[in-house]
């Protein structure tokens, strides 16, 4: 369960996030200029390797829904502890993914927030007018820039595989823990790199979708607590190291 200080700090940090870039707005125009050529628009986004990133990140979240409704069913069918992970291990890493990339960053910023990619603005080329983070627009229809999609999924994908690591504890090795979490870290990063260098997203939309999963899930810590791994007891034991 998440504590009381951590959702402090994320509140204060998306706090922070949007008033930086209310208050700084060219920082986001600054950024994605880092990627921008004069005539070649955002070069980068043509490569195969930025396109296999993004893909990759997103075959990884889909095979962690669908493992989480796979496992998720067997262990309401079993009714006991599948590997040591519980249902509500399997619950809480859907509910994130429905609430935090589904409902709060694809149908509800980016399907009305009206904020155009960096791409489709004036400054890089486009028709299309710049407006700053937390500023609703009218600059763009459908699938727009706020917040970032591919960064909430990846963020949603880092703190379920995280878990599932720890809930799977002694029964997996610590080289397999180990680069399972390295790629936890990496997959947000990678993927909200692959968004600026392709010119999709403003950086402010990535830092915003980093802290807003990352508060979905600590709130849905206090409703379904998503550690899986049984306490020991009389009736339960603990399952011995291998």
């Amino acid at each position: 369960m998440a504590s009381n200080r951590l959702i402090l700090s994320l509140l204060a940090g998306l706090a922070l996030t949007g008033a930086v870039f209310w208050l700084f707005p060219a920082l986001d125009l600054l950024v994605a200029g880092w990627f921008y050529r004069v005539g070649e628009g955002f070069p980068f986004g043509k490569t195969l390797l930025a396109e296999i990133v993004r893909r990759g990140i997103w075959g990884a979240s889909g095979a962690m829904v669908a493992l989480a409704l796979i496992l998720g069913a067997v262990a309401v069918v079993r009714g006991k502890p599948l590997w040591g992970t519980r249902g509500r291990l399997w619950a809480f890493i859907l509910l994130l993914y429905a609430i935090g990339p589904g409902i709060v960053v694809e149908w509800g910023l980016k399907g009305h927030w009206g904020r155009a990619r960096p791409h489709a603005v004036s400054e890089f080329g486009g028709q299309s007018l710049f407006t700053p983070v937390w500023e609703v627009s009218d600059q763009c229809l459908t699938n727009c820039s706020f917040s970032g999609g591919e960064a909430s999924g990846a963020t949603a994908l880092a703190i379920s595989l995280w878990l599932l690591l720890a809930a799977l504890g002694p029964r997996i090795g610590t080289s397999t823990r180990r680069i399972g979490q390295g790629f936890a870290l990496a997959a947000p990063l990678l993927v909200s790199l692959q968004r600026l260098v392709v010119g999709a997203h403003f950086l402010s939309d990535i830092v915003t979708s980093w802290f807003l999963v990352a508060l979905i899930a600590c709130l849905l810590s206090r409703l379904v607590p998503p550690l899986g791994r049984q306490k020991p007891s009389t009736f339960n034991p603990a399952a011995p190291p291998p």
